[in-house]
């Protein structure tokens, strides 16, 4: 991502204080002067160049959202966790940041007052959906997914968008908390409606070495037809967040 204006790229805040910015990664041209040494020396590791490609635009872009609603130069920020920035002479000043990418699409999330997860998936056929629900999702969850058998191919394309928005919202609350797929999943559960426009609160059960947590979780507005997106957060400033930034 070059040094864009605001007028560029359409930044908009879905909740009080949390704003985002929706791109198309493949036609956007990353900087790599945007990004700090160590996130340049991460990114240009071998592997596969589109991969390098999509996270410089992630964190680029990711740096260009807080320089144009903070006011403050790309070069002033500094890494302050993954992901998150913070001014060089202004460490209380600190950013939270959540990017997801799906198929040409990827989103970015920061936030001074809360901790953000955002997640994005483009609704596609997937036959592996009806595993991954029995493995991951709640009794309800995997049954609002089989939906009723009016004929069977309604049926899987009904499922697939159902399983992408279950899905993507379950992401979203873990990106939130920093948390790993496989010991979180089992702790909550999300709504099972095909949209969900106002913020809810979700409870998540706690395991051995943390405190309970509630965030809020909704779907994202004024995404293209054919994704599924959802957005969670919480407030800056509890015991959760010391956690997760040492």
């Amino acid at each position: 991502m070059n040094r864009l204006s605001p007028d560029k790229i359409k930044i908009s805040e879905p909740a009080p204080g949390i704003f985002i910015c929706l791109l198309d990664w493949t036609s956007a041209e990353p900087d790599p002067a945007l990004l700090t040494e160590p996130e340049r020396a991460r990114i240009e590791q071998p592997g596969d160049a589109q991969v390098r490609r999509r996270r410089t635009v992630g964190r680029a872009g990711l740096r260009w959202l807080v320089s144009v609603l903070s006011g403050e130069a790309v070069e002033r920020l500094k890494q302050a966790g993954e992901p998150a920035v913070t001014p060089e002479d202004n460490p209380n000043c600190f950013w939270q940041g959540s990017i997801s990418h799906s198929g040409h699409w990827m989103v970015i999330s920061v936030s001074e007052r809360m901790v953000p997860g955002v997640d994005i998936e483009q609704i596609r056929t997937y036959p592996g959906k009806d595993c991954v629900s029995r493995r991951f999702f709640s009794e309800t969850e995997r049954e609002w997914v089989a939906g009723e058998k009016i004929s069977q191919l309604e049926n899987d394309l009904l499922g697939d968008e159902r399983f992408f928005r279950l899905w993507t919202r379950r992401e979203a609350v873990v990106k939130c908390l920093r948390r790993g797929v496989l010991n979180t999943f089992s702790r909550f559960s999300v709504p099972t409606v095909m949209e969900m426009p106002v913020p809810i609160q979700i409870a998540v059960r706690s395991d051995a070495n943390r405190m309970n947590k509630t965030v809020f979780l909704m779907d994202l507005p004024g995404l293209p037809s054919g994704l599924a997106g959802a957005l969670a957060w919480y407030p800056r400033g509890g015991p959760e967040e010391r956690l997760l930034i040492r």
